[in-house]
């Protein structure tokens, strides 16, 4: 049975399939007046069948805007029908937008040939890295070139309300939150989640971007937000504390980049620092992120001056201490 819930009057939670960690959360925001909704699932049947029951079961109004927090595609799987059935416009940040309709007309050869090359350079084996495959976007092509762009700090009128713009890096490049101009619900994506929250991952695309710093920058612009504020996350149960929680990730994400310089006595790979870094059961359950996810350590630290970062004859990246 499918998992659809009304937290309260106005915002209605769909639990959506989604093969590798348990379920995606696609949010229904505002009275059948006027609804917007919040990310759309995974593409395929499965996700699909979870909007028909949503609308069987009388969930679903005036759909008047979708609004899609990023590229992944467990949140834009569904946008393109989505739009069509409920004449409804797309939102996005202009870069996600750039980077899905880049993954979408892409070859798979072409990605692949992109990630293994990225791999070799993390100093991954070759055994380990044919296992690794990119993520196959080709289904969502062609991705809608019509949208709206949304931009940091814009002001959103939604379903009746006002809605602050939170644009960060961190999960991904420009992720979209929304926050309610009242401050009762926050809207974060996959940016902010409960536990342990999202991965921080460097992606092959781009080896030198600072996912890490744009995320501290984000974590950073949370803490005014009240306690009480109820955050409607991509992930996972709705929560409140969100300051508290923010500062949780941080910290733990200052233990790993501590433990990082601890650890590194002599230059070394990423595919080396990751095994110091991340516990078998990280790693398992992360399994072909957890390179990209140290990568965003080694290249916070970099960044700042703290390692420097030199490549091997065959290409391979090596740190060591500054």
């Amino acid at each position: 049975m499918t998992n659809i819930e009304t937290l309260r009057p106005g915002v209605t939670r769909l639990e959506c399939p989604m093969p590798r960690f348990a379920s995606v959360n696609a949010w229904l925001i505002g009275d059948k007046s006027d609804q917007f909704i919040l990310d759309t699932g995974m593409p395929g049947e499965p996700t699909r069948q979870v909007w028909v029951q949503a609308a069987e079961l009388g969930h679903i109004g005036n759909v008047t805007e979708i609004v899609c927090t990023h590229m992944h595609r467990d949140h834009t799987g569904q946008a393109s029908p989505l739009m069509s059935q409920y004449g409804a416009a797309l939102n996005m940040s202009a870069l996600e937008h750039q980077h899905i309709t880049w993954a979408s007309s892409t070859s798979l050869e072409r990605r692949n040939a992109s990630a293994q090359n990225f791999l070799h350079m993390m100093g991954m084996d070759e055994p380990t890295r044919i296992k690794s495959k990119p993520i196959d976007y080709a289904m969502l092509s062609p991705f809608p070139q019509n949208f709206n762009v949304l931009t940091d700090r814009q002001t959103l009128e939604l379903a009746g309300r006002s809605w602050s713009v939170i644009i960060g890096g961190g999960h991904s490049s420009a992720g979209v939150s929304l926050l309610a101009e009242d401050n009762l619900i926050f809207l974060s994506g996959d940016q902010m989640l409960a536990g342990a929250g999202p991965h921080i991952t460097v992606w092959s695309e781009t080896p030198d971007a600072d996912p890490l710093g744009a995320y501290f920058d984000y974590l950073d612009r949370l803490m005014p937000v009240p306690e009480s504020c109820l955050v409607l996350p991509g992930h996972g149960s709705a929560f409140t504390g969100l300051a508290q929680q923010a500062q949780k990730l941080r910290m733990a994400h200052e233990r790993r980049l501590q433990a990082l310089l601890e650890h590194l006595s002599q230059a070394a790979t990423i595919q080396t620092m990751s095994e110091t870094i991340f516990s078998p059961r990280a790693a398992s359950r992360f399994s072909d992120l957890v390179p990209g996810m140290t990568l965003s350590l080694a290249n916070y630290l970099w960044h700042r001056g703290k390692l420097t970062r030199r490549f091997s004859d065959d290409g391979v990246m090596l740190f060591e201490r500054a």
